[in-house]
């Protein structure tokens, strides 16, 4: 037998992890605020689900609907821009190998475009991959790119290849820092018909303080997700 502890609907609320107490004891524990408070709420309030799959092979894990079935309906009305597809990118952008120009770039494109892959992924697009971003993710601007990225003519080029351009933006966990320039940041996507970006938080905390799986990050994610729908786009 297999099984998957897991939670559904999770709104405004702490993430479970599960603590290991040995002989196959497991207690539920929820991720905390920096100051050690597990989830701020008001009465009444409702609780995430929590789960347990059962299943005879580990795909029925994956087949499950459980989950799917105990979240909320969307709240997006219209869902016809959301699409799959499969991409290829520059990873990282690597500025110092002068990966994401707008010269490189049409390259990744024409590829793209010959082997029928629907966009390409560039990051390091944006000022503020200088120095130790890792550590810092305030000098990140998700409006400003580098001289030698033109996103209008990229973005004008892929259409006529018939591929798009895959937003990203790294935040290097700055998640505040992020949040005060997600209506422009979306808003340039749009613009240019960028339906789909990657978001990254490539530190151990948010804001320097707080867990990515405590209600600060699941709030943070969801004024993302909500912020990028109002401009059609995918996060």
């Amino acid at each position: 037998m297999y099984l998957a502890i897991h939670e559904a609907n999770l709104t405004d609320f702490a993430s479970m992890t599960l603590r290991n107490k040995g002989e196959n004891k497991f207690q539920s524990e929820l991720t905390p605020w920096a100051n050690g408070v597990k989830v701020y709420a008001k009465t009444p309030f409702e609780t995430p689900w929590r789960t347990i799959i059962v299943a005879q092979n580990p795909g029925e894990l994956v087949t499950s609907t459980l989950m799917l079935n105990l979240n909320e309906p969307s709240k997006i009305e219209n869902l016809s821009w959301i699409e799959p597809s499969k991409y290829i990118g520059i990873y990282l952008g690597i500025r110092r190998k002068n990966g994401a120009t707008t010269e490189n770039i049409k390259k990744y494109i024409d590829f793209a475009a010959e082997n029928e892959f629907d966009g390409v992924l560039v990051e390091g697009w944006n000022v503020g991959w200088d120095g130790d971003w890792t550590a810092d993710g305030t000098s990140f601007s998700f409006t400003q790119s580098y001289p030698d990225f033109d996103i209008e003519a990229i973005c004008n080029y892929a259409v006529k290849k018939g591929v798009r351009l895959i937003g990203h933006h790294e935040t290097a966990g700055a998640a505040s820092h992020y949040e005060n320039q997600l209506e422009d940041a979306f808003a340039l996507y749009q613009k240019n018909g960028v339906n789909a970006v990657k978001t990254g938080y490539v530190n151990k905390y948010l804001d320097k303080k707080e867990w990515h799986d405590s209600q600060f990050g699941v709030r943070h994610y969801r004024k993302v997700i909500e912020t990028a729908a109002k401009y059609n786009i995918y996060a």
